[in-house]
């Protein structure tokens, strides 16, 4: 589906101070559904036309005022253009100087749809969500948390750069995969008018910042050449791979139809126990949706770098639908040199020899490694050649380090006794402080001087303890 935001603006004229004071007193009007004649016969004017054009798309009001206007558009198959949008506003008989069209969210079109019909230019609200069969999706008709399906809607560039795309695709370590894909969709369009799409993806990395430009990349390239038509997307996160409702998940793929649906998939790969049934029910979910809108809705599959189990679950359920994997390449000591290399010219930072320091000639390195790596070394460059004046600073890594712990009185003493019973009672008697000074501190004082009297007894305890073991082997000590 398609949402729009269409505004326009009035020819500019010199309004006395009675016409101000109308528009003032249409808004306030406005708040409590009360509408001038003008208004009324607009939203006559409006129905009629969305009559007339069918249930493939619905034009609504949400604001009307004295220097300009704002509709709103849900257009199930159509991309609006000015042609059309000027079309429409002759048919309703609105004269504008100029007119702008923007594609919107459909959180954006739910908010004015909320506006229009506190004005009293729409009915209600679900009714016209209800006529797409995206009723769900809305907050104020879907309270139920149970079928509720969290998701983030993104909007692409209106049109993005070929050799821009590839730039970022070099920065974060996929160009194995990722870019014999990308010279697949910039090698032509399609030969016929068929609607579909002839593969989806499936992303497996663990790093977010990775993920989140390997997605982007891939579907600013897919609507640079027509591949999707929409330019809004949602992503989706099943972290705790609750069960979802079918029903709401395909009334998300309902909504973005001619667009695409990004859908990460936290894959459970333990192996002390089996895949739980919610999460197989989570991936057969999103599998039979993935599968029934396969021509209407491209689908981004996320998953770890490590997800076997999953992954045979999900190509178990999708059919004769084909899946392109994209990975995160693994880099040795050379290609982890030139990604370095290429961080620091983007950051303008001059290299040395501390860069590449921490690099091991025979191992293989992943991106957020060596972005971990680069990160070190850009702080410290930042203090010692970039602003010089904090050479002296510590990492805080450093200024972390503990201190040898001190001794105390209790461990000097546990260490002269050397008796397991006097021992046993002192570390009681020490339990029993640690609860009275949690839970009764008023009494903490006394507890205090209670302790100091009982280590004074064990104290003489164990003294004269020693006294009676030394005098078994004929030893005098009457004068101690």
């Amino acid at each position: 589906m398609f949402f729009y935001k269409i505004q326009g603006y009035f020819k500019a004229e010199n309004t006395d101070e009675n016409e101000k004071q109308e528009g003032r007193a249409r808004h306030r009007r406005g708040k409590f559904s009360i509408k001038t004649d003008d208004e009324m016969e607009l939203v006559r004017l409006i129905n009629e036309y969305n009559m007339k054009t069918g249930k493939d798309c619905y034009y609504f009001l949400c604001n009307l005022g004295r220097e300009g206007f704002t509709f709103g558009l849900l257009s199930e198959s159509d991309q609006l253009s000015e042609k059309m949008a000027v079309r429409f506003l002759k048919n309703v008989g609105i004269k504008a100087e100029s007119v702008n069209i923007e594609e919107t969210t459909f959180g954006y079109i739910e908010d004015i749809l909320s506006t229009a019909e506190s004005f009293g230019y729409v009915e209600n609200l679900v009714d016209v969500l209800n006529r797409f069969g995206i009723e769900r999706l809305s907050g104020r008709a879907n309270r139920n948390w149970r079928i509720k399906i969290e998701c983030d809607e993104t909007m692409l560039m209106p049109a993005g750069s070929k050799e821009d795309i590839y730039k970022r695709v070099a920065e974060i370590m996929s160009e194995e995969t990722l870019v014999p894909e990308l010279d697949r969709i910039y090698s032509g369009k399609a030969k016929t008018k068929a609607i579909g799409h002839p593969v989806h993806y499936m992303i497996e990395t663990d790093g977010w910042n990775e993920r989140k430009e390997m997605y982007l990349c891939l579907l600013q390239a897919l609507y640079d050449n027509g591949r999707i038509k929409n330019r809004r997307f949602c992503y989706f996160e099943f972290d705790r791979m609750e069960r979802i409702s079918s029903v709401t998940m395909e009334q998300h793929y309902k909504c973005n139809s001619g667009g695409a649906v990004v859908i990460r998939i936290a894959g459970n790969e333990s192996e002390e126990s089996d895949m739980a049934g919610s999460e197989k029910d989570v991936i057969t979910t999103v599998c039979e949706t993935m599968v029934k809108y396969r021509n209407q809705v491209l689908t981004v599959l996320c998953l770890p770098r490590v997800c076997e189990k999953t992954k045979k679950i999900i190509m178990e359920n999708l059919g004769s639908i084909s899946i392109i994997e994209i990975k995160e390449d693994i880099a040795d000591h050379e290609k982890a040199s030139g990604f370095l290399r290429l961080k620091a010219k983007k950051e303008h930072l001059r290299l040395d020899k501390a860069l590449f320091a921490g690099l091991e000639e025979n191992k293989l390195y992943l991106s957020d490694e060596l972005i971990d790596l680069f990160d070190v070394w850009r702080d410290r460059k930042m203090r010692t050649s970039v602003f010089p004046q904090y050479s002296e600073m510590k990492e805080c890594q450093a200024k972390a380090v503990k201190e040898k712990p001190k001794g105390n009185a209790y461990d000097e003493l546990d260490e002269m006794i050397g008796l397991k019973d006097a021992k046993a009672v002192i570390r009681k008697a020490l339990a029993y402080y640690k609860i009275q000074k949690r839970t009764f501190f008023p009494y903490l004082v006394q507890l205090m001087i209670w302790l100091k009297s009982m280590i004074c007894l064990f104290s003489i305890l164990a003294i004269h303890v020693q006294k009676s073991d030394l005098k078994k082997v004929n030893l005098n000590l009457t004068n101690v």
